[in-house]
């Protein structure tokens, strides 16, 4: 994706007109292999869009023939294959081709995000801001312990619409698509939560700056934020657009209404800080701190022996269940016993 992915042999970009054109010839070809019953398409772009470097499409990975991506390499002639996890890079003719391998229940919110450029990016800084996660695998919420741990990604929807929707777009605009660059903007602004100030480079961490520089769709958008004909003519168009919506630095504000329209997801959270919740009793019992402390050990023996305990008590599930039914003295005596083998062997 991006058309920069083959190495070792000159690709050529292609006119629209091309393009379009090499689009049924691509799909009926790899239909061939996949079969016509799976999930299969070509990620929208912007359809005033004039040119492309590259073809991205879609196939649903659900018992997919394990050699798909030799037999596509044979039917399409390819000099070069590059594959990188669920994305298969090879040229046709000199045109690079993206194919990306999706799980069928997965496929149309995938599809929806990748579509129209970086629509889905955009999107997410405001997703990002409630303190979720806008992804091409759904919208989800980030389980922390403190501002940094990650403990869990909780998914709350695949439904793109519903996504859109909390977020506070237009689904049913999303679905008639987008002619031009400025559309996809407008659409990015119409929001009621859309502030320009969330998509400034001095306002994202770094690890998103240094991927947003480089898209020139997210450049473009920061420069018509800027532009009177940009941003602020579609404002005057539309009054009640007025892009100052600060957001709390408390996202826990967004788990009730989370929670109201979409019950699956409240059940899924509170599953998670129960076992969250069961996670730190254990640790608050069983810790490097308090094994230190009733047997001097230090440095690797004392690893190696934190590990003996915990190791004899079965998985992750029985090990919990064991420490929280015999408590801190419990697991002291079964530390201590511990101890002592090691001494003696």
């Amino acid at each position: 994706m991006g058309g920069n992915a083959l190495k070792s042999i000159q690709t050529h970009r292609l006119d629209a007109g091309e393009y379009h054109a090499l689009v049924p010839k691509v799909l009926e070809i790899i239909r061939s292999v996949v079969g016509d019953k799976r999930p299969l398409c070509v990620i929208d772009a912007y359809r005033a869009k004039p040119d492309f470097g590259d073809m991205d499409v879609l196939v649903g990975s659900n018992e997919l023939r394990a050699d798909y991506k030799d037999l596509l390499e044979k039917e399409f002639k390819s000099r070069e294959v590059y594959r990188n996890g669920a994305v298969t890079s090879f040229d046709f003719d000199g045109f690079q081709i993206d194919l990306i391998a999706i799980p069928n229940e997965k496929f149309d919110y995938v599809k929806s995000y990748f579509s129209w450029n970086d629509l889905g990016n955009l999107v997410g800084r405001v997703a990002h801001k409630m303190g979720l996660k806008h992804g091409f695998e759904g919208l989800y919420f980030p389980l922390r312990a403190g501002s940094t741990h990650l403990i869990a990604e909780i998914n709350i929807t695949l439904d793109v619409s519903r996504a859109l929707t909390f977020m506070g777009y237009d689904p049913v605009r999303f679905a008639q698509g987008f002619d031009t660059l400025e559309d996809i903007f407008r659409f990015t602004a119409s929001s009621p939560y859309f502030n320009p100030a969330i998509y400034l480079f001095e306002n994202v961490n770094a690890a998103s700056r240094v991927r947003d520089i480089k898209r020139k769709t997210y450049t473009s958008f920061l420069k018509w934020l800027s532009d009177p004909q940009g941003l602020q003519f579609f404002k005057n168009e539309r009054p009640e657009i007025d892009g100052s919506h600060v957001f709390p630095q408390d996202k826990s504000v967004w788990i009730a209404p989370l929670r109201a329209e979409f019950p699956d997801f409240g059940d899924s959270l509170d599953q998670a800080l129960f076992q969250q919740s069961r996670s730190e009793a254990v640790r608050a019992i069983f810790n490097g701190e308090r094994v230190a402390q009733l047997t001097g050990l230090s440095g690797k023996s004392l690893g190696n022996l934190m590990g003996d305990v915990r190791n004899s008590h079965g998985n992750t599930d029985a090990w919990v269940q064991w420490v929280l039914s015999v408590g801190q003295a419990g697991v002291d005596a079964a530390v201590m016993q511990a101890a002592r083998r090691l001494s003696a062997g």
